[in-house]
């Protein structure tokens, strides 16, 4: 019933902007009424995502995954603006076909959208062919050892020592792993969500393992763990990072885990990490999937490098990977995301692909990219959810100058 509810409360949102396009039908005439349906649907995502779980999850943005001319918008108006330009699309085909396709009726609006899509479309290729990411770059290994869902749910009534020798198995493989990482030279290296599983009696060993890696390789480790606690439900689920003296430098808990996922919540503060190699971060898989997550002032004073270990499964894979990929490109930053049983990808703030693995059409399990030092700092980081805000008062504006006319017509007639 859960699973139904679910897909109940996702039609009534995604039927809500047409039922509102419709209502307001006729309370604004010509091409001006092509804007109800974007202005409406960008104003329900934005709400919807503010109050869902799954944050960002459905938006028909994301359709737009492959075109880097249109996403360059994205570090102007975040995801809303790409919204707006593909709904707004809708509305106006529909617009001409009311009018009979009649070119002296749709001339000056479909002149007018073709216009602002050409502009949108041409300068954003013109950024990405003259403004490319033209800093030095660090080579960042990352790399996944092969585990079940089910090995990680285990816990309860499972016999603890084989969980133990289970868990040094995955150890084992991800220091053999890192070590290739590092061998090709790699001066980060990033492990996946939850790739460390570790019970908490045996957490600081596995901890000590890491920091004498970094040390021997001279590396930033990016430890992501799953910390079984004795008696709880709920793992710490986080991401531990050395330096290459071994130091900690950054703890940072899984702070948007989806509904059902054992996982303690974190305060949600996004680490800034100094390095030779810039400002370096990490958030874990979910979190990427809201705007809002990142709306801190860590990301708007500039991130260079965000590392997001990650967790997938085969049906939404490469969606997941797509969706946290706009993340990127709307804060300005490069992104290496790391996913078990997912597309592993790198990417440059413009959206860029600098390196993809996908775990289930190869056998690899070290991903090796070069990625810019410096990030760009985006319009997007400095201004917030405008765009989005702006709909959502036109949206209400016209609703209440509809609701005021039909109540003097209705006074009228009386």
């Amino acid at each position: 019933w859960a699973l139904s509810l679910m897909f109940a409360v996702i039609g009534v949102v995604m039927w809500l902007p047409y039922m509102i396009d419709r209502l307001l039908v006729g309370q604004v005439t010509g091409f001006l009424a092509t804007l109800i349906l974007p202005i409406a649907w960008v104003s329900v995502d934005f709400i919807n995502a503010k109050l869902n779980p799954y944050g960002g999850w459905g938006m028909i943005a994301y359709s737009q995954h492959g075109n880097l001319p249109l996403l360059q918008l994205l570090s102007l108006t975040g995801v809303w603006g790409v919204t707006f330009i593909v709904v707004w699309f809708a509305a106006v085909a529909n617009w001409a076909w009311e009018q009979g396709f009649a070119w002296h009726k749709i001339r000056a609006g479909v002149t007018a959208y073709v216009g602002i899509v050409a502009a949108i479309l041409l300068l954003g290729g013109v950024r990405l062919a003259t403004f490319p990411p033209d800093a030095e770059t660090v080579r960042i290994a990352s790399v996944s050892a092969q585990m079940t869902r089910a090995s990680v749910s285990r816990g309860s009534g499972a016999d603890d020592a084989a969980i133990a020798l289970n868990n040094l198995k995955i150890h084992d493989e991800l220091f053999l792993l890192s070590e290739i990482g590092a061998g090709s030279g790699a001066k980060i290296v990033v492990w996946p969500e939850a790739n460390g599983k570790v019970d908490k009696a045996d957490e600081a060993a596995l901890i000590e393992r890491g920091r004498d890696f970094a040390r021997q390789h001279r590396i930033y480790l990016s430890m992501a763990l799953f910390v079984r606690i004795p008696g709880q439900r709920l793992r710490e689920n986080k991401t531990v990072t050395l330096d290459p003296e071994g130091e900690i430098v950054s703890t940072y808990f899984k702070a948007r885990p989806p509904p059902g996922e054992p996982s303690v919540i974190g305060d949600g503060v996004i680490p800034v990490i100094e390095t030779p190699f810039g400002v370096i971060s990490s958030v874990i898989c979910s979190d990427m999937d809201s705007p809002f997550h990142l709306r801190q002032q860590a990301v708007r004073e500039g991130i260079d490098i965000m590392l997001a270990p990650s967790w997938d499964w085969e049906e939404i894979d490469p969606y997941h990977t797509y969706l946290s990929s706009y993340r990127a490109i709307e804060n300005g930053f490069s992104m290496v995301r790391q996913a078990n049983d997912g597309l592993s990808m790198a990417m440059d703030y413009q959206g860029n692909v600098l390196a993809a693995m996908d775990h289930f059409t190869t056998r690899e399990r070290v991903m090796i990219s070069q990625v810019p030092m410096r990030g760009r700092r985006t319009i997007y980081a400095q201004i917030g959810d405008v765009i989005a805000w702006l709909c959502v008062v036109a949206l209400a504006l016209t609703i209440g100058r509809t609701i005021v006319r039909k109540s003097a017509s209705r006074q009228r007639r009386t």
